[in-house]
């Protein structure tokens, strides 16, 4: 049973929705005040989800977490409001939160993603431990152990090394160690150093003054202006031309920046997150990488595992990617069941989050109803079948390649091979119980009995 937390000073909404929540099956305590619920949580055990106001009595309700302890803070956070606005959602959504809803509520909003929540329970993949971060990459132990490494860090860092592949979530990290040692009132700003021409690289990094070069009719403030304050993150510092190393050296031994055309020292205060998917002592070992500058920005080294390596991630993630969207386009809320999240599982990825996220993205695009089917995103399948190539790791199912046959096989056949093998890794998944696995894929129990015996499932 999905255990609920409500804190609502308003009697009227109060009522009616934990009246609401227990009729739909789920366990709600209500609090009237920020400040029972801070009393309570000293003693009592974290819900699985926690819902808030926004505006209380007694306190800001989005800084209501950092009055809790720390097992209450990774709670999943929906926030409502009657007051709400475009800067304050995405505040809170980049923050972590699962949603931002408006009053009056979209109860069919509210409950989807409790219904997500409820299957993850029943999955076993949700725990108290586990259900949700300030830093959205995910909840496996990998992420989870790189996330309390962040939070140790506290302000007094300088200068981090993010290392793992394209799209593994460099970026990610590093605005959630901005997020958690500066605060979201410093600038954060990047730059992709491999996407900007060798000739302005360091026009955009250092700026430049009115006349520097052709073009220049006025000055401009460089990145590292920019980010004065803040934190500047340099991605794909392994692309950065070896006569540009050397001025960023400089820049980072003396906290001061001369721009293009200039004679006047800037003193800037920017804390430094370089990424790369490169094994820079490689590059150092073949000399297309500085070695000082290698050692002065390894300082603290963060690396981020590939999704294949935290399958755990993958369902979650793909929730949040449907929750964005349906807060983005509540017209159009999609819904990803607890079976296709299987099947999201059971895929390599080979492109990380980046290719989850943009293949959720399409399947929410092309859906013509609310449920999220595997069909929707078979467009990844040539992107896998690559990737196997290249020697990428194959978690693909045993059942699933024995089940598909061969080239001259009957489509009937075909069809019939990857129905058994889908229904079979559905049950699988549901501890073979047959009302909840029919539930999962959308049908009735007794179509789903019908199944099984014409494909002979046992």
């Amino acid at each position: 049973m999905v255990r609920v937390d409500l804190v609502e000073d308003d009697a009227f909404m109060g009522e009616a929705l934990t009246e609401r929540l227990q009729l739909e099956g789920m366990q709600c305590r209500w609090w009237r005040s920020a400040q029972a619920l801070v009393r309570a949580a000293a003693a009592e055990p974290p819900p699985h989800v926690l819902i808030s106001d926004v505006r209380l009595g007694d306190g800001d309700g989005t800084e209501l977490a950092r009055a809790l302890p720390e097992t209450w803070q990774r709670v999943p956070w929906i926030y409502i409001t009657g007051y709400g606005s475009g800067a304050l959602r995405e505040s809170l959504l980049a923050r972590g939160a699962l949603d931002f809803l408006t009053k009056p509520l979209d109860m069919d909003r509210l409950l989807r993603h409790l219904r997500a929540v409820e299957a993850q329970l029943v999955s076993g993949r949700l725990s108290v431990d586990t259900a949700n971060s300030a830093c959205p990459l995910g909840v496996s132990s990998e992420i989870r152990r790189l996330h309390a490494m962040v939070k140790r860090l506290g302000r007094d860092w300088s200068t981090i090394l993010v290392t793992g592949e394209t799209g593994a979530g460099k970026e990610e990290l590093a605005r959630c160690l901005h997020r958690e040692t500066l605060g979201e009132a410093r600038p954060f700003v990047a730059v992709n150093s491999a996407a900007l021409p060798e000739h302005l690289i360091e026009a955009e990094l250092f700026g430049y003054e009115k006349g520097a070069f052709t073009g220049a009719v006025r000055s401009h403030r460089g990145l590292f202006e920019q980010a004065d304050g803040g934190t500047l993150f340099l991605d794909e510092i392994g692309d950065m031309p070896l006569g540009l190393q050397a001025r960023l050296l400089r820049v980072m031994q003396d906290q001061q920046v001369v721009r293009l055309g200039g004679e006047r020292a800037r003193a800037i205060d920017v804390k430094l997150i370089f990424a790369t998917h490169r094994n820079l002592f490689e590059l150092v070992r073949s000399g297309r990488f500085r070695e000082d500058l290698y050692y002065r920005i390894n300082v603290v080294h963060l690396h981020v595992p590939p999704l294949r390596e935290r399958p755990e991630d993958i369902g979650w993630l793909a929730q949040q990617f449907v929750s964005r969207w349906n807060t983005a386009h509540p017209a159009r809320a999609r819904r990803l069941d607890a079976a296709t999240e299987a099947w999201l599982v059971s895929r390599r990825w080979p492109g990380n989050v980046r290719q989850l996220r943009n293949a959720v993205e399409r399947a929410c695009l092309l859906a013509q109803d609310e449920r999220l089917t595997p069909m929707l995103f078979d467009g990844d399948d040539e992107l896998e079948a690559n990737a196997a190539v290249l020697g990428a790791p194959d978690r693909t199912p045993e059942p699933l390649r024995e089940a598909v046959p061969d080239a001259f096989a009957s489509l009937e056949h075909f069809l019939q091979a990857q129905e058994r093998a889908y229904i079979e890794q559905a049950l699988a998944r549901h501890n073979w119980q047959i009302g909840v696995t029919a539930e999962a894929l959308g049908i009735s129990r007794k179509n789903l009995w019908q199944r099984m015996k014409r494909l002979n499932i046992r």
